[in-house]
This record gives structure tokens, sequence and C-alpha cells, in this order.
């Protein structure tokens, strides 16, 4: 979509990570129409795979399966154990916390979640280590190491330095029997990548290279492949758009099931994971829009404007003697809408910004750190990795219908919602809920957002 002059539009959604299209996609499915603006790809771009929705609450590195409790059991644990966490905000609704990942299955291709009844999944990840998820990727899910065959290949190149399939397999065999797994694991190293230069290609340039050439990666692995060999598990870079091609053709040749594991750095998957979200975005009649967007006047709705993301060079007379010019605040765009979905993420969507103390910078609102209030970000953060680390569970309160609260515990606006990782009270890589409040808070958000956006009489700045 294209911005020419003042555009209006029913619901709002600020943010292009898995929140933001799941906010957007929900209030979509509830017949609003819906505009995303999103100034470029942020942390969902980078997950692994995994979709993580709440860990088990017995789980430690020496009973890593904990005791395998259900999903909702665990969203209901942390929930109660953390009376800040989203989860805990939202304590009256998780009653549809299974409505909110069904959906997610249903529009979005490519994101499965294991039953709310189910315990988590083992998902293994490159380094050798297990991962435990409420869901992942479709070409991952079905690799769950509790549930699949004993014997499985682990598939690697023949002398790369970061896929040593003989290395995988000896970590994951460790890693399983101190999980209590009994799971043999083959290693099957593949010369696909047999050039001089191609011991240093990066995750990226490999999966280039399978996209250009599958049938002859499937051959290479048929070559290495041992005869005894009940399921293959493959690194994580099958292909930069859908894997499913690549795994076909496996299961179609060597006969037996197949499937990735998650990523760790430079990680395709979360490149893929992105995908899925625009392609279902624009299925849904979603437009989306790439710029900014900011309120002129701190939380005042009826100000907000949008600008491009691209950024403007410099004028010319900058590089001229004395010829420095005031910085001009130029006008953006008038944005009208009637109802605003904030899903700007933490940090390194830039949801989240320092200058001196937190602050949100799409409309100035009041960031909370472990309390009602804005504060310094010196001592935020512990130097052990274990302790409490303040500085990542900053964000914006909410109420139970996620709307943003002032100083004073009083809501915003009755038309601003909230959702993902901007939320206060919730770390995502400490608490192992980073996409679980992704989806669940997205979901109740954009279906209050479509109601609000049904209620309003006009627009935003016309009096309604």
């Amino acid at each position: 979509m294209v911005v020419e002059g003042e555009f209006r539009t029913e619901v709002l959604v600020i943010g292009g990570g898995i929140a933001g299209a799941v906010a957007a996609l929900a209030a979509r499915r509830r017949g609003a129409e819906v505009v995303l603006v999103r100034r470029a790809l942020g942390a969902t771009a980078l997950s692994s795979g995994a979709l993580d929705v709440a860990p088990d609450p017995l789980a430690t590195p020496r009973r890593p399966r904990g005791q395998e409790l259900s999903l909702e059991a665990c969203v209901h644990h942390l929930a109660a154990s953390r009376p800040d966490h989203p989860y805990a905000i939202l304590y009256d609704e998780l009653g549809r916390f299974p409505e909110a990942l069904a959906f997610a299955e249903d529009a979005i291709d490519g994101v499965r979640f294991a039953s709310p009844t189910e315990a988590n999944r083992c998902l293994p990840t490159p380094v050798g280590t297990l991962k435990f998820s409420g869901g992942a990727l479709h070409s991952i899910i079905d690799g769950d190491l509790a549930r699949v065959e004993s014997q499985i290949g682990v598939v690697g190149f023949r002398d790369h330095l970061e896929y040593d399939a003989e290395l995988w397999a000896r970590l994951l065999t460790d890693a399983c029997a101190a999980a209590g797994l009994v799971r043999s694991f083959v290693p099957v190293a593949c010369d696909f990548l047999s050039r001089r230069d191609d011991v240093l290609l990066q995750p990226f340039e490999i999966a280039a290279r399978i996209d250009d050439d599958p049938a002859g990666f499937v051959a290479s692995v048929r070559r290495a492949l041992s005869p005894n060999v009940k399921r293959l598990l493959l690194p994580p870079v099958l292909s930069r758009g859908d894997p499913e091609v690549v795994l076909r053709q496996l299961e179609d040749a060597l006969y037996v099931p197949a499937s990735e594991s998650l990523a760790t750095r430079q990680s395709v998957l979360g490149q893929r994971l992105q995908r899925y979200l625009d392609e279902a975005l624009e299925r849904e009649g979603v437009a989306v829009v790439r710029g900014e967007i900011r309120a002129r006047d701190d939380r005042d709705l009826d100000t907000l404007e949008y600008r491009p993301a691209r950024p403007l060079p410099p004028p010319a007379r900058l590089f001229l003697p004395n010829g420095q010019e005031p910085e001009k605040n130029e006008p953006g765009t008038p944005v009208r809408a009637r109802a605003v979905v904030l899903a700007t993420g933490k940090y390194l969507a830039g949801g989240l910004a320092k200058n001196g103390c937190l602050y949100e910078p799409t409309l100035r609102l009041p960031v909370a750190v472990s309390g009602p209030g804005c504060a310094s970000t010196f001592r935020l953060t512990a130097h052990e990795v274990v302790e409490e680390q303040a500085f990542f569970r900053a964000g914006v309160r909410v109420d139970g219908g996620l709307r943003p609260l002032d100083e004073g515990g009083a809501i915003v606006d009755e038309r601003l919602l909230a959702c993902g990782d901007v939320l206060a009270g919730h770390d995502p890589a400490r608490d192992g809920s980073a996409m679980g409040v992704a989806v669940f808070s997205g979901y109740i958000a954009g279906r209050r957002a479509a109601v609000v956006a049904a209620q309003g009489t006009s627009f935003a700045g016309e009096g309604g």
C-alpha cells in the first residue's frame, strides 16, 4: 500500500511482528478494515523457529523434561507465580488460550502448536541441545524427540565448520540421555557442499544453494545414508521459502520421515516465519505499509502521523561553509483510525527506547520497570545471567482489556490497545513465553480493536 495524503482505517496496527500480525488478522476476521504499519523487521524475523508458550515449572538442567505438564497447566502456573506477567493481567481470558492458538494455526500457514492438553515438545538444536517448546514451524514440530523413532540420522555437511554431523549426533545422544530419552543418532555427512570454499558458507547461502538444486541435495543425502536410519534430522537451512518441496523429495526418495532442527544464529527460520505472516496478511486483505507512526502530541491518538521508513538525504547546504541549518520537524501524513493496536516490540524492534530513562517513542506512553513508572536504566540489569533482569521486563502497563495505563493507573485512551513484547512484566528471553504472549495478547487485542472500531461513530480527530 502506498500512502498519498491522509489515510483512514478502522483499525490501525503499529508493528509487523507476530503479535501485530495476529492482531491484524484477528481484527480482519471480525470484519474490520485493517492497516498494518511497520518500520522494518524485528525480533520475529530473527527467531529460531520455536514458538514458546510457557515452560514446565519443574524443569531443571538435571531434569529438563520437568513433570511434563500440559501447556494449559504451564500457562496457568506462570500466571499464578508472576502477577505482573501478561498471562496474569489477562487471567480472566485464559480460557480462550486454546482458541487463540487454534486461530494462529488456521490463519498462518506453517505455524503449529501442540495441543493445549499436551506437554511441551522436545526439539533439537544445531548445537546439540534440547529445546522444550509449545510449538514450532511445521517443518520442525514433527521431530519431537520424545515421540519419534529411536534411530535418527543426523544430516550434516562434510567438512563444514558449523554443521558437523558426527559432533551433532554425539551431542544430541548425550542430551537425550540426560533427559531420560533413549535415542540413537547416526551421523549422515553428505557431500552436497563439495566446493573448496563451501566450508565457509553461511546459513542463508546454504539455503540458497539447496533452493537452486534440491535434487542434488537429496542425492547427496542418499549416498551418505545408513540403512538402519528410521528418521532424518536436517539442519535448519532447507529453504529460504517453504521447505515442503525438499522434505517431500527426501521422504519420497528415501522412504523415511524428515524434519528440520531449530535454528541459532542467522536464522533462516525466522525469515521464513516472517514470510508466512506476510502471506497471511495479504491473503486476508490487510494493507501493509512500510513506515513509522508517531503522535505529534504525547498520548494523543488524534495527532498520529505517518512518515516513510526510508531515511532522507541531508540538504546540500550542510556540506558548505557555515551552511548548518536548524533541524526542521516537518509534519507527517495525518492518520485517522477508530482503534489503534500498539505491537511495536521491545528494544530490538524499537518499541522501547532509552534516553536517560526508558520511554515508548510512538505515543510517549509511560514505561513501567518493576512498578508503575518510568525509571532510569542504571542498575536495571544484574551481573549474573540467572538473576532477574528488570531492564528486559520493562514495558507499557495495561489493564485486563489490554488498554495502556498512565502513571496513575488510569486508561490512556479507550481506543488504544497494546500487545506482544511491548507489554510490561514480560522478559521474552527468560520467561520462555515470548510467542505465546504475542499470539494470545495479539488475538485478544485484535478482536477488541474490531469491536471498538465498530462502536465508534466517527474517526479519531473528528469527535470519534
